[in-house]
C-alpha cells in the first residue's frame, strides 16, 4: 500500500485541470476530449452531461492511476508535497516512465529537478509552448520543493493568471 494524494493535492489538481469547476459535458482539448475534472475520454466512455458527484468519482479513479504510477516509479521516501506534486504531474502527462523519476530516485539536487520539470511537457503536440502548461509545471515543481508545513493558501495565489512565469521560476530557483 503506497502513498495517497492529500486533500490539498486533490484541490490543487481540480484548480489546475479546470479552475476548480467541473465540466458537465465533453470538451475538446489538445489531445482529445475531457470531462469532469480533466478525465480524458477512453474507449467505452459513453456518458455525457454528468453530475458533480460523478465527476468526483471519475477524478478519484484517475487519481488512483496516477498514484499507482508514482508509487511504482519512485523508489525513495517522499514527503506529502513531493508525492502530491508527482501525482499531479502524472495525472496530466500519464507518464509511467520519465527522466524526472530517475533524477528523483538518484537524489539529484533540487535545482536540477526543478530545471528539468520546468522545461519538459510544456508544449502541445505541434511543439507550441502553452502558458497553462508552463504555469502548471512551475506549480508542480514549486510544490515538490516546498516543505510540507508551509503550503496552506499558497495554492490559489500561485495560480493567479497575472503572475509572471519569470517571477515564479525565480522564486523556485532561489529555494
Amino acid at each position: 500500500m503506497g502513498m495517497k494524494l492529500s486533500q490539498s493535492g486533490v484541490e490543487s489538481l481540480k484548480l489546475l485541470e479546470t479552475g476548480g469547476k467541473y465540466m458537465k459535458t465533453w470538451v475538446k482539448d489538445a489531445h482529445g476530449y475531457s470531462i469532469g475534472y480533466g478525465h480524458f475520454r477512453l474507449p467505452g466512455d459513453n456518458f455525457d452531461n454528468i453530475t458533480q458527484s460523478f465527476a468526483e468519482e471519475l477524478l478519484k479513479e484517475d487519481v488512483v492511476i496516477a498514484e499507482n504510477i508514482i508509487n511504482k516509479a519512485i523508489k525513495i521516501k517522499l514527503n506529502q508535497n513531493q508525492f502530491d506534486a508527482l501525482v499531479i504531474f502524472a495525472y496530466n502527462t500519464g507518464r509511467d516512465k520519465s527522466d524526472l523519476y530517475g533524477m528523483i530516485n538518484n537524489n539529484a539536487d533540487p535545482e536540477s529537478i526543478v530545471r528539468w520539470w520546468n522545461t519538459h511537457y510544456i508544449q502541445d503536440s505541434l511543439g507550441v509552448k502553452l502558458n497553462g502548461l508552463i504555469k502548471r509545471r512551475a506549480f508542480e515543481s514549486h510544490l515538490f520543493v516546498t516543505p510540507p508545513t508551509d503550503l496552506g493558501s499558497n495554492v490559489k495565489s500561485f495560480l493567479l493568471p497575472g503572475i509572471s512565469i519569470l517571477i515564479i521560476l525565480g522564486i523556485i530557483l532561489k529555494k
